[in-house]
């Protein structure tokens, strides 16, 4: 029964270390597009970083596809925005039941931090209500392109 339970969480796993990739994969995946590149948007695409003035094949293979792309007018000039996500942790309040826990009699476990209720485990009556952690992606870098060049960009969260 453990078996089945995890290996959800085992395939997303794996699909998702899959999904990262680095720089230098993408360079290998994209040769052409590498060699097409100045000396010095290569040396910088190597460590994934970008500048102004690069191409969207260039920011490909520096920081990878984006999460979600926008576009729209300022100035009466037409732009491309590409978004870039990361993961924040956020504390929330589980109502469900789950495995796990040290049971102390019947009625009540600790479960993560909160005390965690009803609910059968391997360990006796626990699961329910308590405190997990969730990750949320949020927009963390931004890359403005005017007529197929950067414009700007900004990496990081703002304080």
């Amino acid at each position: 029964m453990k078996k089945f339970f995890f290996l959800p969480f085992v395939t997303l796993f794996a699909v998702s270390c899959g999904s990262s990739q680095t720089p230098n994969v993408r360079i290998a995946k994209n040769p052409k597009i590498f060699r097409a590149l100045k000396p010095a948007q290569q040396s910088l695409v190597e460590v994934g970083k970008i500048q102004n003035g690069m191409t969207p094949a260039a920011v490909f293979l520096a920081w990878g596809s984006p999460d979600r792309e926008a576009e729209g007018e300022k100035d009466g000039k037409r732009y491309e925005q590409w978004i870039y996500n990361s993961l924040s942790p956020v504390v929330v309040q589980s109502a469900w039941g789950g495995w796990g826990g040290r049971s102390w009699g019947p009625g009540w476990g600790v479960r993560r931090g909160g005390i965690a209720g009803p609910g059968w485990g391997p360990w006796g009556w626990n699961g329910g209500v308590g405190t997990d952690v969730a990750y949320i992606p949020r927009a963390s870098s931004w890359v403005k392109f005017i007529n197929g060049k950067v414009e700007s960009w900004q990496r990081g969260r703002p304080e």
